[in-house]
């Protein structure tokens, strides 16, 4: 099959595609035995009616169209694969009727909305905030906090620590949640990497995203959060309830949602490209591997017949990036119970402020 792909305007490629007589001559063989084996035609056994009987029968026109879709659906998969096209979108085949003709060649064309590659604003190292290692002094004083207001204990003493909590000591409970606090923090450590990088990642991208793009994704998010919901067995109006929300609020959510997301996958897109990281064909197929073990390869066929098997390419290609960003990023340790704590007393010092300053107007007045 010859395949030429042209750029075109808003994000768009113009695909023209050949195929050849072989092919086409092969896919009216199978086509005129299917409707020979699907219906019943008088004096032929399933399966042996002669062409011309089928076409009196059902009409020329007929199974030349179902071959000719078949045809254009055959080969729509291997032009996606081959030209390593990343689609966003529907094929546009603008209405085209023309049909096959036995023993010549046969040319289809059609647009294709692909997904746009666009420049981000940097490619230097991301730079981001990420807790310390360990518990701080005001970390364990939070956490301490918050088992004194459960327990409704206005301070920490020995006897609380021993007999209520069944710490050995004060000192050991305080410890023990040191402890603790530490492990969550370095379990929870590589996915806050990962969001502050992204976060980072995601302001870099000036380009608009494409309108298509953004309601592709937004449709997919919805299609999750419902399927999640009814696993869960809640209803929308009681998530709403939960979250505090009404619907609009709720839509444009997982409109902004959206937009972040693709302009996530944007900027990936755009760091893989720059700094040449690619996915292999060997790196797809380990993909089925470990999803299908034995049935890997059948999986893999199934995906590459149905013009799938860009969508793991895209993402092992995105994955690799954002494991790059994140070993490049020059990451500043911070104390954020701390910085908050500084926060909240400057707050307090500021509203103190502004009520003296009041009182002494008043006073002169």
């Amino acid at each position: 099959m010859q395949i030429t792909v042209k750029p075109q305007e808003d994000s768009n490629v113009s695909v023209e595609a050949i195929v050849d007589a072989k092919t086409v001559d092969a896919k009216l063989a199978k086509v005129y035995k299917d409707f020979a084996r699907k219906y019943n035609f008088p004096g032929f056994r399933k399966g042996k009616a002669p062409r011309p009987v089928v076409d009196n029968a059902l009409g020329r026109e007929v199974v030349y169209a179902t071959a000719t879709e078949e045809l254009i659906n055959d080969a729509y998969p291997q032009i996606i694969e081959e030209k390593r096209l990343y689609p966003a979108g529907q094929p546009d085949f603008g209405g085209a009727d023309e049909m096959i003709e036995q023993g010549a060649d046969f040319t289809f064309a059609f647009t294709l909305p692909v997904r746009p590659e666009v420049e981000i604003d940097s490619y230097d190292p991301v730079e981001i905030e990420l807790p310390q290692e360990g518990a701080s002094d005001t970390e364990v004083e939070e956490q301490m906090r918050a088992l004194l207001a459960h327990y409704d204990q206005e301070e920490p003493t020995e006897e609380w620590a021993t007999e209520t909590m069944g710490f050995d000591s004060l000192d050991d409970m305080k410890a023990q949640i040191a402890e603790q606090v530490s492990e969550q923090k370095k379990m929870m450590m590589p996915r806050l990497k990962e969001n502050a990088a992204t976060l980072k990642l995601i302001e870099r991208v000036s380009a608009k995203v494409p309108e298509g793009m953004a309601e592709q994704k937004e449709s997919q998010l919805l299609q999750d959060f419902f399927t999640q919901m009814q696993r869960q067995g809640i209803s929308f109006d009681a998530y709403l309830m939960q979250r505090g929300i009404d619907a609009d609020e709720f839509k444009e959510d997982v409109k902004r949602q959206a937009i972040d997301e693709v302009k996530r996958g944007m900027a990936l897109d755009a760091w893989a490209r720059h700094n040449g990281i690619e996915a292999t064909d060997d790196e797809v197929s380990q993909e089925f591997v470990m999803a299908a073990g034995d049935g890997a390869e059948k999986l893999e066929r199934e995906w590459r017949d149905n013009g799938r098997l860009y969508l793991v390419r895209e993402e092992l290609v995105r994955s690799k990036a954002m494991k790059d960003v994140m070993e490049k990023a020059k990451v500043t340790e911070v104390d954020f119970a701390e910085r908050a704590k500084a926060e909240e007393a400057k707050a307090d010092k500021d509203a103190d402020a502004k009520v003296d300053a009041t009182s002494e107007d008043a006073d002169q007045e």
